[in-house]
Protein backbone atom coordinates (compact mmCIF):
# COMPACT_ATOMS: atom_id res chain seq x y z
CA UNK A 1 0.00 0.00 0.00
CA UNK A 2 1.34 3.40 -0.97
CA UNK A 3 1.32 6.41 0.71
CA UNK A 4 -1.93 7.84 -1.28
CA UNK A 5 -3.92 4.71 -0.13
CA UNK A 6 -3.65 5.14 4.29
CA UNK A 7 -6.41 7.10 5.88
CA UNK A 8 -5.93 9.71 8.05
CA UNK A 9 -6.48 8.63 11.96
CA UNK A 10 -9.62 9.75 13.31
CA UNK A 11 -10.70 10.02 16.86
CA UNK A 12 -14.23 9.43 15.90
CA UNK A 13 -16.19 9.45 12.86
CA UNK A 14 -19.48 11.36 12.18
CA UNK A 15 -20.63 8.43 10.56
CA UNK A 16 -20.58 6.46 14.03
CA UNK A 17 -23.56 5.04 14.43
CA UNK A 18 -24.15 6.90 18.23
CA UNK A 19 -24.58 10.64 15.80
CA UNK A 20 -26.98 9.03 13.75
CA UNK A 21 -29.16 6.93 16.78
CA UNK A 22 -32.42 8.51 16.86
CA UNK A 23 -32.29 8.56 20.75
CA UNK A 24 -29.15 9.98 20.51
CA UNK A 25 -30.34 13.09 18.49
CA UNK A 26 -33.32 13.19 20.34
CA UNK A 27 -31.26 13.78 24.06
CA UNK A 28 -28.87 16.06 21.80
CA UNK A 29 -31.85 18.43 21.01
CA UNK A 30 -33.42 17.96 24.49
CA UNK A 31 -30.19 19.32 25.85
CA UNK A 32 -29.68 21.93 23.18
CA UNK A 33 -33.04 23.16 23.90
CA UNK A 34 -33.17 22.99 27.90
CA UNK A 35 -30.12 24.73 28.01
CA UNK A 36 -30.54 27.53 25.48
CA UNK A 37 -27.96 26.51 23.08
CA UNK A 38 -25.44 28.06 25.08
CA UNK A 39 -22.01 26.77 26.72
CA UNK A 40 -22.89 26.01 30.18
CA UNK A 41 -19.47 26.83 31.15
CA UNK A 42 -19.23 29.23 34.15
CA UNK A 43 -18.44 32.59 33.31
CA UNK A 44 -19.04 31.33 29.25
CA UNK A 45 -21.86 32.24 26.96
CA UNK A 46 -21.00 31.72 23.41
CA UNK A 47 -23.39 30.18 21.15
CA UNK A 48 -21.70 28.83 18.04
CA UNK A 49 -19.89 25.83 17.76
CA UNK A 50 -21.40 24.21 20.70
CA UNK A 51 -21.23 20.31 21.58
CA UNK A 52 -23.03 18.29 23.76
CA UNK A 53 -21.12 16.47 26.48
CA UNK A 54 -22.49 13.72 28.46
CA UNK A 55 -21.54 14.47 32.55
CA UNK A 56 -20.90 11.36 33.04
CA UNK A 57 -19.03 9.24 30.41
CA UNK A 58 -20.68 7.15 27.84
CA UNK A 59 -18.57 4.26 28.17
CA UNK A 60 -19.20 4.20 31.71
CA UNK A 61 -22.57 5.17 32.41
CA UNK A 62 -24.68 3.06 29.53
CA UNK A 63 -28.08 3.62 31.86
CA UNK A 64 -27.12 7.08 31.71
CA UNK A 65 -26.67 7.90 28.00
CA UNK A 66 -29.78 9.10 26.71
CA UNK A 67 -31.00 11.24 30.20
CA UNK A 68 -31.43 14.41 29.98
CA UNK A 69 -29.76 15.19 33.62
CA UNK A 70 -26.35 13.24 32.11
CA UNK A 71 -26.52 16.28 29.33
CA UNK A 72 -24.62 19.96 29.34
CA UNK A 73 -23.97 22.14 26.68
CA UNK A 74 -20.33 23.44 26.08
CA UNK A 75 -18.73 24.86 23.42
CA UNK A 76 -15.65 23.49 21.55
CA UNK A 77 -13.04 24.80 23.47
CA UNK A 78 -15.13 24.13 27.18
CA UNK A 79 -15.64 20.77 25.88
CA UNK A 80 -12.50 19.57 24.87
CA UNK A 81 -10.74 21.45 28.33
CA UNK A 82 -12.91 19.33 30.38
CA UNK A 83 -12.93 15.64 28.28
CA UNK A 84 -11.42 12.85 30.27
CA UNK A 85 -12.23 14.89 33.10
CA UNK A 86 -15.33 14.55 33.86
CA UNK A 87 -14.80 13.68 37.49
CA UNK A 88 -13.52 17.42 38.29
CA UNK A 89 -16.67 18.69 36.71
CA UNK A 90 -19.24 16.64 37.56
CA UNK A 91 -20.60 18.11 40.21
CA UNK A 92 -20.78 21.58 39.08
CA UNK A 93 -22.08 20.09 36.03
CA UNK A 94 -24.88 18.51 37.30
CA UNK A 95 -26.23 21.49 39.49
CA UNK A 96 -26.37 23.38 36.07
CA UNK A 97 -28.34 21.13 34.57
CA UNK A 98 -30.80 20.25 37.00
CA UNK A 99 -30.96 24.14 37.76
CA UNK A 100 -31.56 24.82 33.74
CA UNK A 101 -34.12 21.98 34.02
CA UNK A 102 -36.25 23.52 36.83
CA UNK A 103 -36.41 27.12 34.31
CA UNK A 104 -37.20 24.93 31.83
CA UNK A 105 -40.41 23.35 33.37
CA UNK A 106 -41.05 26.51 34.18
CA UNK A 107 -41.01 28.42 31.07
CA UNK A 108 -43.15 25.48 29.98
CA UNK A 109 -45.92 25.73 32.46
CA UNK A 110 -46.20 29.43 31.94
CA UNK A 111 -47.09 28.61 28.25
Amino acid sequence: MNWKNRRKFQPYKKSDTRYTDPLYLQWRDSVKRRDKNTCQMPNCDKKGYLECHHIKRWADQPLLRYNKMNGIMLCKQHHKSVKDKEYIYESIFMRIAAQNEVAWINSQLKK
